[in-house]
């Protein structure tokens, strides 16, 4: 059976450059493509590579609720949970709730971009599965 590889994760925003400017002040991700226009579809990616679509959300949709797990969410591997949190802090990250053990030991604790759009830092001490590549 062919396999696929994901290019990138899209996420709507009203406006792109000021969540695109966000991503890269909160999280450290770095823009590699940007087009022409008033709310430009810019393409981000993290220190791993993995590209993140920022594009503009169409007027008639409604914007995500944060409560309701039926969305995506982006999930960022941390190496240091409580370091994590307090660089995060730092950059003006607000933690909603409270961090939540998930298994395998690890913890997790979500948050949200300035458009609502469900993230997430996640430490595992110990991997439950064992990936390809990394």
């Amino acid at each position: 059976m062919k396999s696929y590889t994901i290019e990138h994760v899209g996420i709507a925003a009203d406006d792109t450059a000021a969540l695109a400017s966000w991503y890269e002040q909160a999280l450290g991700f770095s823009e590699f493509f940007r087009t022409e226009g008033e709310q430009p579809t810019i393409f981000l990616e993290d220190g791993s590579g993995t590209a993140v679509e920022i594009f503009a959300r169409n007027k008639a949709e409604s914007k995500p609720g944060f409560d309701h797990r039926t969305g995506m969410h982006l999930a960022i591997a941390v190496e240091d949970f409580d370091a994590a949190v307090a660089d995060l802090e730092h950059r003006g990250v607000i933690f909603l709730g409270e961090p939540k053990q998930v298994f395998f030991s690890g913890r997790a604790w979500f948050f949200a971009d300035p458009e609502g759009n469900r993230l997430h830092i996640v430490h595992r001490p110990t991997t439950p599965w064992k990936r390809k590549s990394l």
